[in-house]
């Protein structure tokens, strides 16, 4: 008689993951493409974002390239 309870219980737990499931697919078929944009524009923001410091330390070693490149006479 305990097994009926449970087996009662598994069923309800098989049903809710089952629309839980069916219900994500559906708001996923809608929203899929915001979804892919969001994506594209978090991964440019951190690309740029992680450039910046990249470009601007290079910049000041070709800035210390010129001036050592540079004629002692020159100012």
């Amino acid at each position: 008689m305990s097994s009926v309870p449970n087996t009662l219980q598994q069923l309800i737990n098989r049903r809710l993951v089952a629309s839980v499931v069916t219900l994500s697919l559906w708001r996923w078929r809608q929203q899929w493409f915001l979804l892919l944009m969001i994506c594209i524009g978090m991964i440019a923001a951190v690309t740029i974002v992680c450039s910046i410091p990249l470009l601007s330390s290079t910049m000041q070693t070709a800035a210390l390239r010129n001036v050592l490149r540079a004629t002692p006479d020159s100012s």
